[in-house]
């Protein structure tokens, strides 16, 4: 399936649709935010 973006140069506005499946980009995003608190944990803590 192909998906078109364009951009208009002058105004900036996009057109278009991008294909994002939401429940893997939560689960990503949840992934990220958990190391972020151990890292942050770890080297607060040393």
């Amino acid at each position: 399936m192909l998906h078109y973006v364009a951009v208009n140069a002058r105004t900036k506005e996009l057109v278009g649709s991008v294909p994002i499946y939401m429940p893997k980009l939560a689960g990503i995003s949840i992934l990220v935010a958990i190391l972020g608190l151990i890292l942050g944990k770890y080297y607060i803590l040393s």
